[in-house]
């Protein structure tokens, strides 16, 4: 008997109510808490070596360059639609594709309007009508890529 009055007054003295919480002891989120909507989650991923975020802004313009199609070339650009796209340089030994190039295996895009432009001659143009995201690489050295963003 004298333990049960002494597990009684332990308890009484401790301030327990029998398992209520006290609401500024104990503020972990319930299960049922609201998700931080203040902190939007903005994805811009990585295509070719490429990020919207960060393409080169030739918006506005009706023909744009690109710099030569050379080995080491990567370009990223952000045109309008209707923007015709130039790349310079050596077809034949840099053929041109559309398509992704990532980590060494190379998946072309025959839907894209870049695919199978590699002529003979120094000089590949490309329409861009509709909006959208257009990777291209070199089918031989496939760090040879870039992305055209067309808005």
């Amino acid at each position: 008997m004298k333990i049960a009055y002494v597990m009684m007054l332990f308890f009484f003295a401790c301030g327990s109510d029998g398992g209520a919480k006290d609401p500024a002891i104990d503020a972990s989120p319930g299960a049922d808490a609201a998700p931080d909507v203040d902190a939007p989650v903005v994805v811009d991923p990585m295509v070719n070596g490429c990020t919207e975020a960060a393409a080169m802004d030739m918006t506005g313009m009706a023909q744009v360059s690109l710099p030569a199609w050379t080995f080491g070339h990567t370009a990223c650009v952000k045109v309008s639609a209707n923007t015709t796209v130039t790349w310079a340089g050596n077809f034949g030994t840099h053929p041109l594709e559309g398509g992704t190039s990532e980590q060494g295996v190379a998946t072309p895009d025959a839907a894209s309007p870049i695919a199978g432009n590699s002529p003979a001659g120094g000089e590949v143009q490309v329409l861009f009508t509709a909006s959208g995201s257009f990777p291209y690489y070199c089918v031989i050295h496939l760090g040879m890529r870039g992305v055209v963003y067309v808005e």
